[in-house]
């Protein structure tokens, strides 16, 4: 790719060590727009509703083929809360709207930075909705 362009790819990563989704790959773009959805379907449990509490959703963001060396390049994560969805499904009035489908979830609305895992530093932000 030239300087500049790369071809990115999301994975994303939630509580279940098995849960992982993959978006298509943007290839040959600075900016690219993924509209990628994840979906995870959970018991609503008291465990669960512990793990929403205190987890986190883990997106990562790859360049295909983007190492010197041909390998896919690692180039940052993002890391949610899902605190949000704890607090739509611990109270029962709550839990029954959302289930409903009557209230809709928004749990992200907003730029978030993309954090270099190997130096700390931010590598780029991404709108989550």
């Amino acid at each position: 790719a030239e300087k500049g362009e790369r071809n990115l790819f999301l994975v994303c990563r939630t509580l279940a060590r098995d849960d992982e989704s993959k978006s298509e790959i943007a290839w040959g773009q600075t900016t690219p727009t993924f509209n990628h959805q994840h979906t995870l379907a959970l018991p609503c449990s008291p465990a669960n509703l512990e793990r929403l509490r205190t987890g986190f959703a883990v997106v990562e963001v790859w360049d295909r083929c983007g190492a010197e060396n041909g390998a896919d390049e690692l180039l940052g994560l993002l890391k949610l809360s899902l605190h949000r969805f704890f607090a739509a499904f611990a109270d029962p009035v709550a839990r029954a709207s959302t289930l409903r489908g009557s209230e809709p979830i928004v749990a992200f609305d907003d730029f978030l930075p993309i954090t270099n895992l190997f130096t700390g530093h931010v590598a780029g932000q991404a709108r989550v909705l």
